[in-house]
């Protein structure tokens, strides 16, 4: 298994889209904190970021990655010399989320840290910042992995598409549900359970101490698709 996580790693590092979007999220991120230096509420960018862009163009990045390994024969010829299903899954799951969590974390940071020598960083502590961007990676994840399940289910060109519409949708559920539940009398609490709750309940930089359940949620969430698409594709045909 060690071989196949060094296999697709390293094509990862000698991916050129890879390492233009790496350049291009330093830059975004530089520029960024440059520009937004006036606006305060602009330490919710990262949170924005987590939200709306990543689930839709990181997700389709992730297609082309996934896209030659079902039609150059590269998965049948790991098969072919004894690798097992199970194993290569994991193996481009691990791949597909270093690369959108590099991303993520790259702009974040850069972000971060030349916003704060330009902004008024009064009541927004280290901790805050850190802890806000971990919990929103968690929903880079879990779009990583829907975004995965869609590579597997349709190969090919389909699966840019479902990616597409797949993440908006479970994005727009959540707005859905959110304003549900201020006009109905439904508990709060139910918006925890959509994966997008994370990030949609931060409007300040800093976590809020009443996540607990919307981040458990988001990891079995993201569980459950992951094991899902191991399922599938354990069975599906690769011709």
């Amino acid at each position: 298994m060690s071989k196949l996580f060094c296999a697709y790693f390293s094509r990862l590092s000698r991916w050129m889209i890879f390492r233009i979007l790496l350049l291009v999220m330093l830059a975004a991120g530089i520029a960024c904190g440059i520009v937004l230096k006036e606006l305060t509420g602009a330490w919710n960018l990262p949170y924005m970021l987590a939200y709306i862009a990543f689930p839709h163009y990181v997700g389709i990045v992730i297609g082309l990655f996934n896209y030659p390994l079902f039609t150059n024969g590269t998965i049948r010829n790991q098969l072919s010399v004894g690798h097992k299903r199970g194993h290569i899954y994991i193996a481009d799951w691990a791949a597909s989320n270093a690369f959108s969590l590099a991303l993520y974390l790259v702009f974040s940071c850069s972000f971060l840290l030349t916003f704060s020598q330009f902004a008024d960083t009064a009541g927004v502590s280290v901790k805050a910042a850190v802890s806000g961007v971990a919990v929103s990676a968690l929903q880079i994840i879990f779009y990583t992995t829907v975004s995965q399940l869609f590579c597997v289910v349709l190969k090919g060109v389909k699966s840019f598409l479902a990616i597409y519409l797949g993440n908006q949708v479970i994005m727009l559920l959540g707005i859905g549900a959110a304003e549900m539940i201020s006009e109905y009398d439904i508990p709060a609490e139910t918006i925890n359970l959509f994966p997008t709750a994370v990030c949609m309940r931060q409007s300040s930089f800093a976590v809020d101490p009443d996540l607990g359940l919307a981040v458990a949620a988001l990891i079995a969430e993201s569980v459950i698709v992951f094991l899902l698409g191991m399922m599938y594709f354990r069975k599906t045909d690769l011709n």
